[in-house]
């Protein structure tokens, strides 16, 4: 302040003096400093340049007193006229200065305004004095213009102090008048910073402008201000506003960051130092370190500001408010209340405020003592009669309350609006009356009346924002709501589940979601809000709510204990047990509360330890405030909720041990001592469950037909009554009967409602509908009937009737999207293609304008609704087309594109907006589902696998969890051959959810390709360890253990399989999975049999059908070209291989399916021989490779049709293609039998080297391929290298099982050259064992080798 005018002594005593006198006048106590404040501007008004400054202070400080002199003020109003009329620059300017600080402390709304006034006339002064020329009246644009040079620093400052009078909400029309003012600065600002006094007042000016943009909401550029102004200097003011306004924001971390820089320039800056513990209190629960910094924050205080008593009561009011009713915190502002009082003793608002913090630490009679005191030292204090009708509430002195409340009543239109009467109505109404209705009503009446006085506070001032919030009163109120919650038990079937709660309990969760918002630190609200979500069933937000109160105090015993209730809900017995432990831990004493001896029996109860249930909640039952209502020793009262449920679970528990009377005592106990309450019903239900379990099902009909026709529960009863004749009796009719009293009782739309809601549920939709149709007479207005009737219509497959009613019913709720969708998902069921998009489109014209958020999101689902029409349309038979509506650019992808960009502003908006975790969470899943969608789109379209993963990694941006799309990346990543990549996103799927089978068979798949054989069979084993009839698995494994040579380790697999489950051998997938074995065990005809058993199964007969085709085609997977496998299309295989195929064209063929059976057919046809079969076989093959130029299954049939033409030249070129090809173990069985085809013509061409590089690169993908030892060893006898060759088959022999004729033939031939007469005579005489028949073994080896062996 002191660079803004003179520097010398006098300046600064005329501001001492200045400051001394406004406190003077703040407070009742400060009136005995007023006659030094005027002694001093006495002595200043004689010293040059203070005379005008000091004796408009003497005239507002004369006026103020408690006894006005007028004489004195004559004199001193004429000095004033006379000094103004030869006053210099500076002293009219801080003559205004006093003026605008004089209207900011008065304390009176005229008085401001005319302070205001006569700073204005002052500026005007200087602005025509000082330069000659008058700024005050030029538009913005000139002086924008003006040589800011020849601005002096009395200008500039003139212009600044103008601004600060301009933009005071005191003022009229302040919004229009501080914008001109603010344009005028701009003038003002700039110019050479070298001069002290012109930096600080462009400092000022940007002070003005944040306060400005604050004022208007613009928070933005206020902060930008702001920033500017701590970029010119390090100044403290521009310091504490940033901090202000970053806490109004809601950005705590740098609020914090800011004030730390504030205490490291100046230790004993008193509003940094309390807007340091404040910051702490609200964003942290460390209330160690709150305490040491409340600490130093009143040491401080004691020191500099020991006689600002307003000051203490501040700060006190504030941070008690704050404290969570934390005892060492609120003990620290008691003695912050205790020293104001001291400064003023007669305060009676200070008293009021020690009651109150007096009442947070539950010490009522201190509070009512102080209370009474505060009225006497006031009687018209209406806070202090407030306080006093509490404390009897609060003692149970309904009565006395009762009568000082009429009283107030009486008075109530001469007294001021306040929350607090009808909040004392409200917990009389409940205390003394019972009278629910009248307890919600009032505390409504509270709720609106706070949050309206709230709204009209626009006080910059931090401190005051949040006294005036008072999340303590909040929190209070949610609590009232709060008991008007049902106990829901999550955990088991009990029909209680099923009452529906009212209003009343989400008055009291948006109250501590606002709470929970403004106090992110408050850890008692967030337990609230979660205990009120576990109640309601929302557990999800529950979830969400529990973990961030843990995650601000992570040894917060109730967190834990709230987390062990939510666990238990959702069936994780294990996490609740850990919860449970972690609560006693925190806290000892937690484990004697109801709600952890309910926790622990349930669980004890799970464990089958029913015994130690029992005693846990027999101890229970003695904990204080359980069995009466009577208080603890904090007076804090047991929620009847809790104390019903420890009742209710000790009957349960009696019931399961067979206690069955004990159980009953227990409920009637409970019956007396809870009647009248809301848990009242819960007692009957348990009651008629305990006698239904004595097979007396009669009499808990009688005791639910006790319930009068007047109880408020007599609907909750009807519910749960007809759900036992349901659920027990299976009796339809009576199930309905409950319902048609509750309409006989009353006629009202929700009666009707529930009435079909029944019909639907036992699947008689038609009287359903004349139910809904009643209803929706009743209620014309509510469209969700609408959407009812028209689900009950469609599930009578009347849909003719449907699309005529919803028709109707969007006539009259054109709004509605709800219907709208349904009726295009109803036009799309009839394959009306063209009316779904029509009924979309109408929804979405024009689409993306709109700048509310609901209606962005419901464009949203539109577009995805629409592009499934597109999708189902592309897939249609019948021409959809004809009505012109599907045009070009009516694409899947294009809808999913618009609805991307528009999911993009919903999370933008939410985001801004600061919305609750679990919205934000809930708009980020569907974007990740419309990235997801709209990558399946592309990848359907066909080679565009970058736009696929570019879309699946913008889903992993939006749910970085999102399994499938990780599952999506990997495989896309295994598509290109980037195995590194692939097994990242495995590796990273499998952190999030170790047993996902997608993920480890994919990463067995890498490892496979990797030659790491023994790591994939490891995944592999994993898998069927958890599931031994995971035949997905068990196939991959077959398949992976005959490529590793490991065939034999295959049947142990299939023993655990049929094993593990009695109906496994008649499952087709194990049917499958033995097939394959024995395919690769070359047992045919078992194969064959295994093969038929899965071929009728969706999943598993495609691939059953495949594999039995190429057995008939093949049956000794010989090279395709040899004479002796023709096959007549008239013969008996012939005959089957057709039937098979027309059997797998019946399945939904994808597009692979489709080209497979083209191949197979064309197999077909290559068999019989025929030059016309051939040249019809080539044909499907060129037909499919114009379309899928590298399809390798086309490429390998038209080589084998190339042989079959004797074209071998032709044949060897496509094979060469095949040799070309990067490797893929998706067609690994392709792959081999080109190698061996192009093998056999090298050697058939002499060509051994090359020849022998194939075949080893067979054995390299697969080490059970026999055909390439066979090759090898017919290269071998070739060289005439017998005994080479003889090894060579021999590995082929036993790779084939023993079963191959050819490679035994082979074998024993080899054997024979060799002179190993032995060995080749037992091998023909297995050969001729298995092939009694089979050509030349007997006459051409066993004969030969047995004259051989003689002598």
């Amino acid at each position: 302040m002191l660079a803004k005018g003179l520097c010398d002594s006098n300046s600064i005593n005329w501001w001492r003096a200045l400051a001394v006198g406004f406190m003077s006048i703040g407070s009742s106590g400060g009136r005995r400093r007023l006659g030094e404040a005027l002694r001093e501007f006495n002595f200043l008004k004689l010293k040059h340049g203070l005379e005008l400054p000091s004796a408009v202070a003497l005239v507002f400080f004369h006026k103020s007193a408690e006894r006005v002199d007028h004489e004195e003020l004559d004199i001193l109003w004429k000095l004033v006229a006379k000094e103004n009329e030869r006053a210099s620059g500076a002293s009219l300017l801080l003559s205004a200065q006093f003026h605008l600080y004089s209207g900011i402390h008065a304390g009176d709304r005229d008085l401001a305004c005319e302070q205001f006034e006569l700073s204005r006339s002052l500026i005007r002064k200087v602005a025509y004095s000082v330069g000659g020329h008058n700024w005050f009246h030029k538009t913005s644009l000139q002086v924008v213009q003006a040589d800011q040079s020849t601005l002096s620093a009395i200008q500039k400052q003139a212009r600044v102090l103008w601004a600060w009078v301009e933009i005071l909400p005191l003022a009229d029309s302040w919004q229009e008048r501080g914008l001109e003012a603010l344009r005028h600065i701009d003038g003002a600002a700039g110019g050479s910073t070298s001069n002290a006094d012109t930096l600080a007042w462009d400092l000022e000016g940007l002070l003005v402008r944040a306060r400005y943009y604050e004022l208007v909401k613009q928070h933005a550029r206020a902060l930008d201000c702001l920033n500017q102004a701590v970029a010119l200097r390090s100044w403290e003011p521009a310091l504490l506003e940033k901090t202000k306004l970053l806490i109004s924001q809601g950005d705590w971390d740098q609020a914090a960051d800011t004030t730390q820089r504030i205490l490291q320039q100046n230790e004993r800056s008193m509003d940094g130092l309390r807007l340091n513990v404040l910051i702490h209190m609200v964003q942290k629960t460390d209330g160690q370190a709150t305490e040491e910094r409340l600490l130093l924050m009143i040491k401080s205080m004691e020191r500099y500001e020991g006689s600002n008593a307003a000051l203490f009561f501040n700060t006190a009011q504030t941070l008690s408010r704050l404290s969570s009713r934390k005892a060492e915190i609120v003990k620290l502002t008691i003695g912050l209340c205790k020293k104001a009082i001291e400064l003023e003793p007669c305060a009676a608002a200070y008293l009021v405020e020690l009651a109150r913090e007096k009442v947070m630490l539950y010490d009522y009679e201190g509070a009512m003592q102080t209370y009474r005191k505060a009225g006497r030292s006031d009687e018209s204090h209406i806070p202090a009669l407030y306080g006093t009708i509490y404390i009897h509430i609060m003692l149970g002195e309904l009565d006395d309350a009762e009568q000082q409340l009429d009283f107030l009543e009486a008075i109530s239109e001469s007294i001021e609006q306040s929350s607090q009467l009808p909040y004392l109505k409200a917990l009389l109404a409940w205390r003394h009356r019972r009278d629910a209705a009248e307890h919600v009503r009032f505390l409504q009446q509270a709720e609106q009346t706070h949050l309206k006085f709230l709204d009209k506070q626009s006080t910059p001032k931090i401190f005051t924002r949040f006294a005036k919030l008072d999340p303590d009163f909040l929190i209070a109120l949610s609590e009232e709501y709060l008991l008007h919650v049902q106990f829901v038990d999550l955990t088991t079937s009990s029909q209680s589940s099923s009452i529906n709660q009212n209003s009343a309990v989400r008055h009291g969760i948006d109250i501590l979601t606002r709470v929970s918002e403004e106090l992110p630190g408050h850890v008692g609200a967030h337990l609230l809000l979660g205990r009120a979500q576990l109640a309601l069933g929302e557990l999800n937000a529950a979830t969400v709510t529990v973990s961030t109160a843990l995650d601000c105090d992570s040894r917060s015993a109730s967190g834990h204990l709230l987390s062990s209730q939510l666990a238990l809900a959702k069936s994780n017995h294990r996490a609740a047990a850990i919860a449970l432990d972690q609560a006693a831990a925190c806290d000892f004493e937690i484990r004697r509360t109801p709600a952890y001896a309910l926790v622990k029996a349930k669980l004890c109860s799970f464990k089958g330890d029913p015994g130690e249930a029992l005693k846990i909640l027999q101890d229970a039952m003695q904990f204080p405030g359980l069995r009466d209502e009577r208080a603890t020793g904090t007076l804090i009262a047991v929620p009847v909720v809790e104390r019903v449920a420890v009742f209710v679970e000790l009957a349960e528990v009696l019931s399961e041990l067979s206690r069955v009377e004990e159980a009953a005592n227990v409920l009637a106990e409970a019956q007396e001592r809870f009647q009248g309450t809301s848990e009242e019903i819960r007692i009957l239900m348990s009651s008629s469950m305990l006698a239904i379990k004595r097979d007396e099902f009669e009499t808990a009909l009688h005791m639910l037909d006790a319930v009068p026709h007047s109880s408020p529960v007599y609907s909750h009863v009807q519910e749960f009554k007809a759900n036992l004749h349901l659920s027990i009796r299976h009796d339809k009719h009576s199930f309905v009967q409950c319902y048609r009293d509750l309409v006989d009782l009353s006629k009202n739309a929700h009666s009707y409602e529930r009435l079909g809601a029944a019909y639907l549920h036992i699947q008689a939709p038609e009287p359903a509908v004349a139910a809904y149709e009643q209803a929706h007479r009743l209620n014309p207005e509510d469209s969700s009937l609408a959407m009812k009737i028209g689900h009950a219509l469609v599930s009578t497959h009347d849909y003719l009737k449907a699309t005529d009613y919803y028709v109707t019913a969007l006539q009259a709720h054109a709004d509605n999207i709800g219907l709208r969708h349904d009726l295009a998902r109803l036009f799309m069921k009839l394959e009306k293609y063209g009316n779904a998009t029509q009924v979309l489109l109408y929804a979405l014209e024009p689409v993306g304008l709109s700048s509310e958020v609901n209606k962005i999101a419901q464009d949203v689902q539109s577009l995805l609704l629409l592009a499934q029409v597109y999708a189902c349309a592309d897939r249609g038979t019948k021409d959809i087309f004809e009505d012109g509506m599907f045009v070009a650019e009516h694409s899947v992808s294009g809808a999913l594109l618009k609805a991307r960009d528009l999911q993009r502003i919903v999370l933008e908006k939410v985001q801004s907006a600061l919305e609750s975790t679990e919205i934000i969470c809930k708009e980020k899943r569907i974007m990740a589902e419309i990235c997801c969608k709209l990558a399946t789109c592309y990848l359907n379209e066909g080679k565009m696998d970058d736009k696929a993963m570019a879309a699946y990694e913008e889903a992993l941006k939006a749910d970085n969890a999102n399994e499938s799309c990780m599952l999506q990346i990997a495989r896309l990543w295994m598509k290109r051959k980037n195995l590194g990549k692939c097994e990242e996103q495995c590796v990273a799927l499998l952190r999030i959810d170790s047993k996902h089978e997608a993920a480890a068979m994919l990463l067995a798949d890498v490892q496979f390709q990797k030659q790491n054989h023994e790591f994939a069979a490891i995944k592999l084993h994993k898998i069927l360890e958890r599931d031994r009839n995971n035949y997905a698995a068990l196939s991959k494994l077959i398949t992976l253990l005959r490529r590793a040579g490991r065939l034999h380790d295959v049947p142990r697999f299939l023993e655990l399989a049929e094993q593990s489950d009695a109906r496994a051998p008649a499952h087709a997938g194990l049917g499958y999975c033995k097939g394959l074995h024995l395919r690769y065990s070359n047992d045919v005809i078992a194969a064959i049999k295994h093969f038929n058993l899965a071929r009728a199964d969706c999943t598993w007969g495609p691939l059953a059908i495949i594999n039995m085709i190429e057995l008939y085609l093949n049956p000794d997977s010989e090279l395709q070209w040899e004479d002796s496998q023709t096959v007549e299309i008239n013969s008996p295989h012939g005959a089957v291989v057709g039937d098979l195929i027309d059997e797998l064209k019946s399945f939904s063929a994808t597009n692979d399916l489709g080209l497979k059976i083209q191949v197979l057919e064309a197999h077909t046809y290559l068999a019989v021989r025929s030059k016309a079969k051939i040249d019809q076989a080539m044909q499907i093959f060129i037909n499919i490779l114009e379309r899928e130029k590298d399809y390798l299954p086309a490429l390998l049939g038209m080589s084998i049709a190339f042989m079959l033409d004797k074209s071998t030249t032709k044949a060897r070129n496509a094979l060469k293609r095949i040799a070309k090809m990067p490797y893929s173990h998706d067609l690994a069985e392709e792959f081999e039998r080109g190698y061996l085809l192009l093998a056999d013509i090298y050697v058939q061409k002499s060509k051994f080297d090359l020849s022998e590089d194939l075949c080893n690169r067979c054995l390299k993908y697969n080490l059970s391929c026999g055909q390439a030892w066979e090759t090898m060893g017919v290269i071998r006898e070739r060289e005439a290298s017998y005994r080479d060759a003889a090894e060579m088959y021999e590995k082929a022999w036993t790779l084939g099982h023993s079963a191959s004729a050819t490679a035994g033939f082979k074998l024993a031939f080899n054997y024979l050259k060799a002179k190993k007469f032995i060995e080749a005579i037992n091998i023909c005489n297995k050969i001729l064992s298995l092939y009694p028949e089979y050509p030349k073994v007997r006459s051409e080896i066993l004969d030969k080798a047995m004259e051989a062996l003689r002598p």
